[in-house]
């Protein structure tokens, strides 16, 4: 916990902004120089870094947050005002979750690789590929705009709540379903299963009575892991339904350059994590005392072969990408906006009347490019630390992977706008 309170109170030391400008500005008057000089020095801002993190530890373990830059109110009081929120948010995300989750991936596992099998599984893959934004922009623009049934703004109370939890309830069934299946599947694999077919048992009794009992340790343990990452605040879908959760509070915060309250999003986070930490060991322990089973490597089929051909597919788009790039992805042509999809424009144009198709082409490239060099950065990385600490062993490795602890425990989307803030622009 200090290593990541650290972490981000020296981001937000060095990240561009004034904190002292941002609490002057909430008052509505103009702000001098002499006045901005007088608010450093009472918020502590012209002391040394190691002074200013000092003070907020010392104040933190005495349980106090401090106060907003932005509203003036108390940290931990506007914490608590947002955490029901994005509770009840959490209950009936993960409530929808194994509504849909849990009955299509035992029948799919019942039913493995026949039609019903193979249709769910192209729905979640498909699920799976579509960002949680997007998702919450189709739902928003169907439900809301076009069939009128649910309110656009998310609230806690009526069928506001509903859209927002069925877009985080998608996203995490097109991941739920495929788990539970081969939970499953590797539990019907069981030399007991064999047992009691040989003693007559029908399927039904193995599989709902037998199977899923001891189904039920891995699915709790994950749904554990997924109620405390949403307990941590869907950022993107309270922002996107105006959702007054710990989330949409963090997003703000961060745009206002909120400190105090950026500190105690990441303590909140950090806490989740560690709780996470403590309750899978304690499942994994438990698991592997019971069980003690030994994972194996499976031969590869037909269908990991059609996976590796998509995936060449897609590592082909940056060379082939330019030849087909007939229009300038970057050209403003208001004449030709808003056209609908044809034999010149594909995709249709945008507002600026830009070609759609060129623009994914072009932008496909950078973001292939970056994710080949983000996986090459980690593996590097990740082998030479891996292997650094499990050849010395003793204190180096337990102080490798502590640190490896506070990134992991860090909010990313925190993390990348404080480096891009400190780094600047290109």
């Amino acid at each position: 916990l200090i290593g990541i309170t650290f972490l981000s109170f020296l981001l937000v030391y060095h990240s561009p902004g004034d904190p002292a400008m941002v609490a002057l500005k909430k008052s509505g008057m103009r702000v001098s120089e002499e006045a901005l000089e007088l608010k450093r020095e009472e918020l502590g801002l012209n002391d040394p870094f190691a002074v200013q993190y000092g003070r907020w530890l010392n104040e933190f373990f005495h349980g106090d947050l401090g106060e907003s830059y932005k509203t003036g109110k108390v940290v931990a009081g506007e914490l608590k005002k947002t955490i029901p929120a994005t509770l009840l948010l959490t209950v009936a995300a993960l409530a929808l979750t194994i509504l849909i989750s849990f009955p299509i991936g035992v029948l799919c596992a019942k039913y493995k690789d026949r039609g019903f099998d193979n249709m769910i599984r192209f729905v979640t893959y498909f699920l799976s590929s579509l960002p949680s934004f997007f998702l919450a922009l189709l739902l928003m623009y169907v439900l809301s705009m076009k069939l009128q049934l649910l309110p656009v703004i998310g609230s806690v109370s009526g069928k506001g709540i509903i859209m927002p939890a069925l877009v985080l309830a998608l996203t995490l069934s097109a991941w739920y379903i495929r788990q539970i299946r081969g939970i499953v599947l590797q539990e019907l694999e069981q030399e007991y299963v064999d047992g009691l077919k040989s003693r007559g048992a029908s399927e039904n009794r193995i599989l709902f009575f037998h199977v899923l009992k001891n189904c039920m340790l891995p699915i709790v343990t994950l749904l554990g892991m997924s109620f405390g990452t949403l307990l941590g605040g869907s950022a993107i879908v309270e922002t996107i339904f105006s959702w007054p959760g710990v989330g949409r509070l963090a997003v703000t915060s961060i745009s206002a350059r909120d400190y105090p309250v950026i500190q105690a999003y990441v303590v909140w986070m950090a806490m989740i994590y560690l709780l996470i930490n403590a309750t899978v060991f304690v499942s994994d322990s438990g698991s592997k005392s019971q069980k003690g089973k030994e994972c194996t490597m499976k031969k590869m089929d037909g269908k990991f072969k059609i996976s590796l051909l998509f995936l060449a597919v897609i590592l082909i788009i940056p060379v082939i990408g330019p030849h087909l790039i007939r229009h300038d992805p970057y050209a403003v042509n208001v004449r030709n906006a808003f056209l609908s999809p044809c034999k010149e424009y594909l995709f249709g144009t945008d507002n600026l009347g830009r070609c759609v198709f060129c623009r994914i082409l072009a932008g496909s490239r950078t973001s292939i490019y970056t994710a080949l060099l983000i996986v090459g950065i980690v593996f590097l990385v990740g082998t030479l630390v891996g292997i650094l600490a499990g050849f010395a062993g003793g204190v180096l490795d337990e102080i490798l992977m502590k640190i490896t602890l506070v990134f992991q425990a860090f909010p990313a989307f925190v993390l990348s706008i404080a480096i891009a803030g400190i780094l600047g622009v290109g």
